[in-house]
């Protein structure tokens, strides 16, 4: 527990800290670059992608963040987790095009925040 900078308040810090997190190349062969509590990666096909993480979620009611690398000029890369499980989540990864709407897309650089209990 850690007190706020006045101490009028208390924060339990392991609470907020991230439990899992990845960097993750999803353009070609799907591999990790970087990780902490990620056993595995899945390409579940274009876009899609699973992770299995090394200790499971008390429950699936974790907190999962996304981001990827933009691409070029006017487009950019959306990540957003798509189905949450307590041992692993699936990841939907698109391209979106300035006027021409969006499409799955496997980008060279996803990343993933996940915050929540372990079990």
């Amino acid at each position: 527990t850690v007190p706020s900078e006045g101490g009028a308040a208390t924060t339990n810090l392991v609470r907020g800290l991230a439990k899992t997190w990845v960097n993750f190349d999803g353009s070609g062969p799907t591999v990790i670059r970087d990780s902490l509590g990620v056993t595995s990666i899945t390409d579940l096909g274009t876009g899609y992608t699973r992770l299995t993480f090394v200790s499971s979620f008390s429950n699936d009611d974790y907190a999962a963040t996304g981001s990827a690398k933009r691409q070029s000029g006017d487009q950019s890369s959306i990540v957003m987790p798509t189905s949450f499980a307590t041992a692993t989540v699936e990841v939907d990864s698109w391209l979106e095009n300035a006027g021409s709407g969006s499409r799955s897309f496997d980008c060279g650089t996803v990343c993933l925040n996940i915050h929540g209990d372990l079990a």
